[in-house]
C-alpha cells in the first residue's frame, strides 16, 4: 500500500512540498502496524494442550517512515536540502510533547484514509552534511489505525428496527458517539440484539437530548433530569462476531438517533 499524503495535527504534508519516501534501495520491508494480540494460555493435561484464558493489546504499536521535499512540486525546484527554519518546522510539527495527534494517511487504495493517533520521534538524514530528509518513528495511542469517522442518523418510530453493519476488522465491540433525540416522553429502551444489550433511561422528556461519548461520559440538555438516577449503566456499543457483523437496533419509543464510530482497521500501513 503506498501512501500519497499524510495529515498531522491538521496541517497536510504536501501543503508543506512534503512527500513519503524511502531513501533504502530494498522495497521489501517488514513493518509493524500495531494490533499485536498477547495471548495469555494455561497448561493442560500435563502440557499436552493450553488453554486461552485472556487475549488483549499490551503494547503500543511503533512503526516507521521517512519524508523528504517533492521534487515536483514548484516551490521545491531546484531546493531538495530542508533549511534551519524548515527543520524547525518539521520538528515543531510533529516531535509533539502536548499529547497524541491525529495521522491521517491517504492511501493509493481509491484514496481511502487510515487514521492513527500518536506522536513522532524524529532523526535527521544528511547527505553531504545538509537535512535530505526526516526519518519518523511514530508511536501510536491505540494499538491499530481506524477508518474515517462514520455517522449515522436515523429517526425512529416506536419500537422500529434499524439495522447497522459494523465494518471494524476487530472482533469485539466499539463504543460509539451518540446522540439521542427524545420524540416523545417515557422510559427509553435501545435494544442492540448482537449482544442483545439494552440501555435504559427513565422519564425521558419530549425534546430532550440526551448524549454519550466514546468515554462513556452522559449528559442531557434537561438540567431537570437526574441521569444518574434513571440510567442502568449499560452504555450502547456496536459489536461484531467473526461470522456476525449486523446490529439490530431497536427503540421503543420515537426518537431521533446519531452514531459516530471508527471502525477499526488492520493490516493498513505505507
Amino acid at each position: 500500500m503506498k501512501a500519497l499524503d499524510f495529515e498531522y495535527d491538521g496541517t497536510l504534508a504536501s501543503s508543506k512540498g512534503i512527500v513519503v519516501c524511502s531513501f533504502d534501495s530494498s522495497d521489501d520491508e517488514t513493518i509493524d502496524y500495531g494490533s499485536k494480540i498477547n495471548f495469555d494460555v494455561t497448561s493442560m493435561r500435563n502440557g499436552k494442550e493450553f488453554e486461552l484464558v485472556n487475549s488483549g493489546y499490551d503494547e503500543a504499536g511503533e512503526f516507521t517512515f521517512q519524508i523528504c521535499k517533492d521534487p515536483y512540486m514548484q516551490l521545491n525546484r531546484g531546493n531538495k536540502y530542508f533549511t534551519t527554519d524548515e527543520q524547525r518546522f518539521v520538528y515543531r510539527w510533529l516531535n509533539r510533547n502536548d499529547g497524541f495527534h491525529i495521522l491521517k494517511i491517504v492511501t493509493s487504495e481509491e484514496n481511502q484514509t487510515m487514521l492513527f493517533k500518536g506522536s513522532f520521534n524524529i532523526e535527521t538524514i544528511e547527505f553531504c552534511g545538509k537535512v535530505i530528509g526526516f526519518e519518523l518513528t511514530f508511536t501510536m495511542g491505540k494499538p491499530f489505525a481506524t477508518q474515517d469517522c462514520k455517522t449515522i442518523t436515523h429517526t425512529f418510530k416506536a419500537n422500529e428496527q434499524f439495522t447497522i453493519i459494523d465494518e471494524s476488522d476487530d472482533i469485539g465491540y466499539i463504543y460509539p458517539d451518540i446522540q439521542i433525540k427524545c420524540l416523545s416522553s417515557g422510559d427509553l429502551k435501545i435494544t442492540n440484539s448482537i449482544e442483545n444489550r439494552t440501555t435504559t433511561i427513565k422519564n425521558c422528556s419530549t425534546n430532550e437530548v440526551i448524549s454519550v461519548d466514546e468515554n462513556l461520559n452522559i449528559s442531557t440538555s434537561l438540567s431537570s433530569h437526574k441521569l444518574y438516577n434513571d440510567f442502568n449503566f449499560v452504555f450502547f456499543r456496536i459489536a461484531n462476531s467473526y461470522t456476525n457483523n449486523k446490529n439490530f437496533i431497536s427503540v421503543n419509543i420515537p426518537c431521533e438517533i446519531t452514531i459516530k464510530y471508527y471502525p477499526v482497521a488492520k493490516g493498513v500501513g505505507l
